[in-house]
């Protein structure tokens, strides 16, 4: 257990203020690919990117404690979602039919083709 930094005091506070509201620190990036994807291989690069990178595993415990905390595991597990919508979309469709829908729904076009994929990191 480790004391917070000022900043890290700011960004915690920020992020817990309003549970409603978006967390304005957490960045979404969707990448797009063109070829196949070897999504085991992406699995042990961000394994290997959270080994190589503690800070990554932090965590910040706050809740029935005087003073918030973090903490860094020494590993942690998760998953990653693989999912496959070349189903939803007629052949040929690229997905320009979600032009009028929420960002979330267009980043739901994450298989458009035989060989493009998108995914949300």
């Amino acid at each position: 257990m480790l004391p917070l930094s000022p900043l890290q005091q700011g960004m915690l506070f920020h992020s817990v203020y309003d549970g409603e509201g978006a967390d304005v620190y957490t960045v979404q990036v969707s990448v797009g690919l063109s070829g196949p994807v070897d999504a085991d291989r992406l699995d042990r690069a961000a394994a290997a990117l959270l080994r190589r990178h503690p800070n990554l595993r932090a965590g910040f415990w706050h809740e029935g404690v005087p003073q918030p905390v973090q903490f860094v595991p020494a590993e942690v597990t998760f998953g990653v979602e693989r999912v496959d919508l070349t189903a939803a979309f007629p052949k040929g469709a690229d997905g320009t039919a979600l032009t009028g829908a929420s960002p979330a729904e267009r980043l739901a076009v994450l298989r458009r083709a035989e060989l493009a994929r998108r995914f949300a990191l």
